[in-house]
């Protein structure tokens, strides 16, 4: 308990480790996580409460305990779209509340994102977030290769968009059960190529028949090589999954 109130504690994990660039990096990057989520307060951010060491001189950050599965748990359960699409809905509302305090995730996977009671997704894990000015150069390649956009990779200038990227790649493999450009990591001189695109959007289409076409197209578009061909932002791309469902009722 912290302050009257259940918290999850994660432990950074430095006895033994002699190397000192190694253990400033893991230090910064906990105080990073704090300082990503400090302003922000929407039910689909894990807030952050502290930093801190203990009497053994180990280093902790205390957070939101969010009781429930992971999305990648969720993912392997038996589709339903109006599920699919709710969540999606959340996902990206949480992402454009993030976007709006100027804070990018960059590191957007299954495992980043916790069910809270296993119904509602809350993302978590900022401990590479980006802060700054919208636009300015990651400082480094952290990441999880596969759910990183191209940009990101390159370390060229970032944007929202690099978070809807990775949000395309999870929910290609939840819809088909595979990560799009695996040929090997990383993958981009292969993605660069029309045909590896035009065949993960064959297999995209002939996997799964659940989607109607104009909603595939939308979800497709989140993975675009170019950010330009993605939606602007995760408030358009949340708005555009509105106006679909409206349109269909």
């Amino acid at each position: 308990m912290e302050d009257h109130r259940d918290v999850a504690l994660k432990t950074l994990h430095l006895k033994g480790l002699y190397d000192a660039e190694r253990r400033r990096s893991l230090i910064a990057s906990a105080k990073r996580e704090l300082q990503a989520t400090s302003g922000i307060n929407h039910p689909g951010i894990a807030k952050v409460y502290a930093f801190g060491s203990d009497a053994s001189g180990g280093h902790y950050v205390s957070q939101e305990l969010i009781e429930g599965c992971t999305l990648r748990k969720l993912m392997t359960a038996e589709f339903d779209l109006t599920r699919f699409l709710d969540i999606l809905t959340q996902i990206s509302q949480a992402l454009s509340a993030l976007h709006d305090a100027n804070v990018l995730h960059r590191d957007l996977k299954p495992e980043n994102i916790l069910m809270r009671d296993d119904k509602d997704p809350v993302l978590v894990d900022f401990g590479i977030a980006h802060m700054g000015e919208v636009g300015a150069r990651a400082e480094d390649r952290s990441g999880t290769p596969y759910y990183n956009s191209p940009e990101q990779y390159f370390g060229k200038p970032l944007d929202g968009r690099s978070d809807l990227y990775s949000l395309g790649i999870i929910v290609f493999e939840w819809l088909t059960g595979e990560i799009p450009f695996k040929a090997m990591p990383p993958a981009w001189n292969f993605i660069q190529k029309a045909s590896l695109y035009r065949a993960a959007k064959k297999r995209m289409i002939n996997r799964d028949t659940r989607l109607p076409p104009a909603l595939r197209a939308l979800l497709w578009s989140l993975i675009a090589y170019d950010p330009a061909g993605r939606p602007a932002s995760a408030r358009e791309f949340s708005g555009d999954l509105k106006s679909y469902r409206t349109e269909q009722t």
